[in-house]
């Protein structure tokens, strides 16, 4: 029969003590450490998310002012097309 002191219990329970205490502090350092990281990986993601919504706004803004100055320039020309033959389109209607 195994007959154990109280001496040693004593022993073993202490080792085991303190031997979850250690794992319980690496277990708190990774932890924190981890929640480090994802704090880091947020900040990077919406700091990436901000500069692509900035070049998807200044991509949209380039297309709209080339339209805008395509338009434009068809107005110009379709004014100056009847500016220039307004004399032959009245002789049309006139007749």
């Amino acid at each position: 029969m195994n007959n154990i002191t109280a001496q040693q219990m004593d022993h073993e329970t202490r080792g085991s003590n303190e031997f979850d205490e250690q794992k319980l502090a690496e277990g708190r350092l990774q932890l924190e450490d981890e929640a480090d990281a994802r704090k880091r990986r947020i900040k990077l993601r919406k700091q990436h998310q901000a500069k692509l919504n900035a070049k998807r706004t200044a991509k949209r803004r380039a297309r709209t002012f080339r339209l805008a100055g395509v338009w434009m320039t068809l107005f110009a020309g379709g004014f100056f097309a009847i500016a220039w033959f307004f004399g032959d389109i009245a002789n049309l209607f006139a007749k």
